[in-house]
């Protein structure tokens, strides 16, 4: 149970510093205001239901071996900001990896 409660705890951690940190990571030279916020959005959601039917469709496969997968693409996504930083020629990189982050959420 101690487990299942800090890796949940982690896991809700980085979605709440990924809803913290996104626009100023897709604008870094620009004001947030020229986002498109709303089709960013609805891409993020697209991608949340989108890992939801990827996991109904794995569900035949061992709960633990998609757990490790979705935290370890899920980790490895909010890593690449990271490393690749934030600059207005990795924005395209960055809004992909959140997109991958998303489906992990929705998984």
């Amino acid at each position: 149970v101690l487990l299942c409660c800090v890796l949940v705890s982690l896991f809700e951690s980085s979605m709440f510093v990924f809803v913290y940190i996104w626009t100023p990571a897709l604008s870094p030279n620009s004001h947030p205001a020229s986002l498109p916020a709303g089709i960013i959005f609805a891409v993020y959601m697209m991608a949340c239901m989108s890992g939801a039917s990827i996991y109904r469709l794995c569900s035949a496969y061992s709960t633990t071996a998609i757990l490790l997968c979705i935290f370890s693409v899920g980790s490895l996504a909010m890593a690449v900001p990271a490393f690749v930083g934030i600059t207005e020629k990795a924005k395209y990189i960055n809004f992909l990896a959140f997109v991958v982050f998303e489906v992990c959420v929705g998984a």
